[in-house]
């Protein structure tokens, strides 16, 4: 008898085949770590952590010059990849604090060697930072051909 327009046609749903029961998913082993970069791989990770060592030690034995000071906050930040974040951890110096350290790689040499030798103190040398003419801003600055 062919199907009527009134009688429900037959439908995949009404002729379920019964799956057997699939097993609980087995826990995957969560995926392993990617590999490191090459940084911690060739030891630059550890070198990073020794020279903000010997950072602190440096700063608290007061044995560099703002100058020197400032090189190596850049030589950390160059070539250890340290952020000024780190430094300020390890330091307890401000980021503003860092930030004009650094500052002072910009000024002329004849300063920069006037600070670095101590014949400029720090509170001076951070003063020329915000002159509109570092190397005329102070007349207690000596000329580069004398000694202070």
């Amino acid at each position: 008898m062919p199907p009527s327009a009134t009688s429900p046609a037959p439908t995949a749903s009404r002729f379920a085949v019964a799956e057997p029961p699939r097993p609980a998913p087995r826990a995957e082993p969560a995926p392993a770590p990617a590999t490191p970069p090459a940084p911690a791989a060739n030891g630059r990770s550890d070198d990073r952590l020794a020279a903000l060592g010997k950072l602190v030690q440096s700063l608290r034995r007061n044995e560099l010059s703002p100058i020197g000071e400032a090189r190596l906050f850049l030589k950390l930040m160059t070539e250890h990849m340290a952020s000024i974040g780190d430094i300020t951890a390890v330091t307890g110096r401000t980021k503003e604090q860092i930030s004009r350290s650094l500052r002072l790689l910009g000024l002329s040499d004849r300063l920069r060697d006037l600070i670095d030798r101590g014949a400029l103190s720090r509170e001076q040398a951070f003063a020329l930072l915000d002159a509109d003419d570092p190397d005329t801003a102070n007349p207690v600055v000596p000329p580069s051909g004398s000694r202070a």
